[in-house]
């Protein structure tokens, strides 16, 4: 976590060619051949799909915290 924070990786995220390197060193590490290398090409080919996906999750995502926090936040019962 230090290596991270002190690199600041989160913020490569921010752009595409970030995101296209990430993939690639992750592609480098799998054991077996993978398609990671160059997904950023599949995601620029595709991006409006892929926000609606992220959309979609997302809002689930959202409402599963939401669920799981309200018996911590309702007190012992």
């Amino acid at each position: 976590m230090t290596l991270m924070a002190s690199e600041d990786w989160l913020a490569s995220y921010a752009d595409l060619a970030g995101i296209a390197d990430v993939l690639q060193r992750m592609s480098r590490r799998a054991r077996q051949p993978n398609p990671l290398g160059g997904g950023e090409a599949e995601f620029m080919a595709d991006a409006a799909g892929f926000k609606a996906d992220f959309e979609c999750w997302y809002a689930d995502a959202q409402a599963f915290a939401a669920a799981w926090r309200l018996p911590a936040e309702a007190g012992p019962g």
